[in-house]
């Protein structure tokens, strides 16, 4: 049985250099161990190590993440987001819905 696993992803910007990391924004997906995509980061990161930094500051705030879910403008359909109260009262998100 396969679990849970965080992917790394780099996405080329356009007219990007010729250096690939150079090149691109970076962002992690969360999939289960069917390859079903269960969730993502809130945006994209600079370089790979930020976008691993997050996964990270993630992982060690899941007890202190509040989830929230909204309404899309969809009927039946809705958005989760995982965010973290910061010490200047502005939360962090965390992590979003896949879709």
């Amino acid at each position: 049985m396969s679990v849970p696993r965080f992917l790394f992803l780099a996405t080329g910007r356009p007219g990007g250099k010729r250096d690939a990391a150079a090149a691109s924004d970076f962002l992690w997906r969360l999939v289960a161990g069917n390859n079903r995509l269960l969730g993502r980061g809130p945006g994209t990161y600079d370089s790979e190590v930020l976008c691993r930094e997050a996964v990270k500051r993630l992982v060690a705030n899941l007890g202190r993440a509040s989830p929230g879910q909204a309404p899309l403008s969809r009927p039946g359909h809705w958005s989760w987001a995982l965010t973290l109260r910061t010490t200047d009262a502005l939360p962090l998100v965390l992590a979003v819905s896949a879709r």
